[in-house]
């Protein structure tokens, strides 16, 4: 699985290498634009297929066992199925979640715990880019938010990430005063609502925020 839109190389010249190394391993494309364009380019550097963010696990799948040498794991008759993790209000549409990942809490959980690790310092990262109208910053941190809030089911900060990633990179091709100020606007708004996310997520885990 290749992101596409990776720093420093992209996932095209990533797999153009990958092909040379092993030309037998199927790679698929993971991105966040639905372009038809896109997915050419992916095919053009040698990917099987491509997968749109945010990655839905049925759509995931079906990509993967679509190519040779790929087989589903068999069905268990005898297999538990765990306890979801209950609904609740918030950023998160947990019902959503819990459907993704079929009920499996545990899993779930594991995943909530390395977003809070991993993710600990984006809203401060996000605020010292707006005070300092890096707008190149704000792109990439709202870009790979884009992927991470659509994977969580928490739409409303999807929404507002890929505002601050389009923005930004209007910013970026056409760096206005006032396109600037937009896009430094929606990188302290998407702050506030990731900060409010990691509580949530947080809070789900019975844990605080300041202590995980």
């Amino acid at each position: 699985l290749m992101d596409v839109q990776m720093p420093v190389m992209d996932g095209h010249e990533a797999t153009r290498r990958l092909r040379e190394l092993a030309p037998g391993l199927p790679v698929i494309g993971l991105t966040a634009h639905a372009l038809e364009t896109e997915r050419e380019k992916s095919l053009a550097a040698g990917m099987v297929d491509q997968v749109t963010k945010p990655i839905r696990r049925d759509e995931l799948v079906a990509a993967i066992l679509r190519h040779p040498g790929r087989r589903a794991a068999p069905e268990t008759a005898a297999a538990s199925v765990p306890e979801p993790l209950p609904a609740s209000s918030g950023l998160v549409d947990w019902a959503e979640l819990n459907k993704r990942f079929k009920n499996r809490t545990a899993f779930i959980e594991d995943l909530l715990q390395t977003v809070l690790d991993s993710h600990r310092d984006t809203p401060e990262k996000l605020r010292e880019a707006a005070r300092g109208k890096n707008v190149a910053a704000v792109a990439f941190l709202a870009h790979g938010l884009k992927g991470l809030t659509g994977n969580l089911a928490a739409s409303s900060v999807y929404a507002l990430a890929q505002d601050a990633d389009t923005a930004a990179r209007e910013a970026e091709r056409e760096p206005t005063p006032e396109i600037t100020r937009l896009a430094c606007d929606r990188a302290e708004e998407l702050a506030s609502r990731m900060q409010a996310l990691l509580r949530e997520l947080a809070q789900r885990l019975g844990r605080d925020l300041d202590s995980t």
